[in-house]
């Protein structure tokens, strides 16, 4: 604790942060942050309580929330340079469902960007959507992406009218197969994506 010599009021080194009043030892809240960050096919609570030896399910899950918090900056740049865009579905595949774009009422839609320099992926952007269409895309984009980047998508209508305010530079995909060799960094962000859903939500035996 710190003290100041003037009005005596009281404070912490872990005041306005994550750790702020917690009862449970800094060392576990590393751990913690450790294995949240690290562990690629995600991380659920009921796997975080078992890995610290919590007692209580509760403290875990509370724990978890805090530091997924933490991990959102606040005040996030939009997306520049080349930039990916495209959807996927999450809830499974129903295979009534004829065309890529279409979904059974119990699928979400999972809009996604990927920024791209040096080869490389850096900063993405995932939003849960109601249709694909075009003021929906727009909307997205819009919120993502800095004007006048070099937007690159598949050819779907929907993304037509970017071109007014983006390099939009759309691929005819054809075949889905041709979707990853396309737009590889957002297609292994949805691929990651899923994996984490998978390892985070899932029956424990």
């Amino acid at each position: 604790m710190f003290e100041c010599r003037s009005c005596r009021h009281q404070s912490s080194v872990t005041a306005g942060t994550v750790l702020h009043r917690t009862r449970q030892p800094l060392a576990l809240w590393f751990t913690a942050a450790y294995l949240v960050t690290t562990h690629t096919p995600g991380f659920s609570a009921v796997q975080l309580q078992r890995q610290l030896g919590l007692s209580r399910y509760e403290t875990a899950w509370a724990m978890l929330q805090k530091l997924r918090r933490a991990m959102v900056r606040p005040e996030r740049d939009l997306l520049s340079g080349p930039v990916e865009v495209d959807e996927t579905y999450i809830g499974g595949v129903d295979r009534q469902q004829r065309g890529g774009r279409q979904r059974a009422s119990n699928k979400s839609i999972v809009i996604g960007a990927v920024e791209v320099q040096g080869g490389r992926a850096r900063r993405i952007r995932l939003a849960v959507v109601d249709d694909l269409s075009g003021p929906t895309l727009g909307g997205f984009v819009a919120g993502a992406v800095k004007p006048g980047s070099t937007l690159l998508t598949d050819a779907w209508q929907g993304y037509a009218p970017l071109r007014h305010t983006y390099d939009h530079r759309a691929v005819t995909v054809g075949k889905p197969i041709n979707a990853a060799r396309h737009l590889p960094h957002i297609h292994r962000t949805f691929a990651n994506l899923k994996t984490w859903l998978r390892g985070t939500h899932h029956v424990s035996t």
